[in-house]
């Protein structure tokens, strides 16, 4: 369907107020003008991605789930041997540099582990700024009796935090102003080892 047959097709829907975009990868598409369109309508736009392209136009959406797809049974992105400060194993990671940290305030985010083993589903590492209006869920894959023999298993090895903010530095770094990470009107539940955790040097 061309994006105006899509816009058409909603109009002839009636009252509905929400519209979501998803299927394969939408991120793979330039729906810009799309999501513009729908948004002009009065439509709310939520939309269902894995994560793995960025595409400038997702800020418009009202509401953006990032959900990794698992490739089979016991399914993982997790390191071999899990490490917060290394940046690899993370659903989503804002990743600054101990010297220069960056800013980033997150909204209107979904963050859905989806059976795939994770270390963190939102990690800042060397970053700050907020997170709010948004759901980290699911970053353990199993809460089974046998869950700890599993990758991202309630109890295993791998370490399956909500959000974390660490830092790489392992000296004090040269600039040591605070940090400050705010989480507000947010929820994270689905994890394995902690919800929120701030480690610091």
């Amino acid at each position: 369907m061309s994006e105006d047959e899509i816009v058409d097709a909603v109009s002839r829907l009636g009252p509905c107020r929400l519209v979501v975009i998803t299927g394969g990868n939408p991120a793979m598409y330039d729906l810009e003008r799309l999501v513009t369109l729908l948004t002009l309508m009065g439509k709310t736009v939520h939309v269902e991605t894995q994560g793995t392209i960025r595409q400038g136009w997702l800020r418009l959406a009202d509401l953006v789930t990032i959900s990794p797809k698992a490739n089979g049974p016991q399914s993982t992105i997790a390191a071999a041997s899990p490490n917060l400060r290394d940046a690899v194993g993370n659903i989503v990671g804002i990743i600054g540099d101990p010297d220069f940290p960056l800013t980033v305030n997150i909204s209107g985010v979904t963050v859905d582990g989806a059976d795939v083993a994770s270390e963190a589903g939102v990690l800042y590492l060397d970053a700050m700024g907020s997170y709010s209006r948004s759901r980290v869920t699911d970053v353990v894959t199993s809460m089974g009796p046998n869950a700890f023999s599993i990758p991202g298993g309630y109890r295993s090895a791998q370490l399956g935090y909500g959000l974390a903010q660490v830092t790489a530095a392992t000296v004090t770094p040269a600039q040591t102003g605070t940090r400050v990470l705010t989480i507000d009107a947010s929820r994270v539940d689905g994890y394995n080892t902690a919800a929120k955790v701030r480690r610091v040097k």
